[in-house]
């Protein structure tokens, strides 16, 4: 259970639509803590399968 103070202000759909929110009014709610471009998401995952390589390989030759 949250509870928040809100502005009384009417909220703005993509499409333009108005709403308002009440008192008691259920909701749900997804909160987007960080955004990356695709392609930068590709390259970290791409760098991490290397490196994982690179460790694997320098483990079996260094025991």
């Amino acid at each position: 259970m949250v509870e928040a103070d809100i502005e009384s202000r009417p909220l703005v759909n993509y499409s333009g639509e108005e709403a308002k929110i009440k008192m008691g009014m259920a909701c749900e709610v997804r909160i987007v803590t960080k955004t990356k471009k695709i392609l930068h998401y590709l390259r970290e995952k791409m760098d991490l399968r290397f490196y994982g390589i690179i460790f694997l390989a320098l483990h079996m030759i260094c025991g």
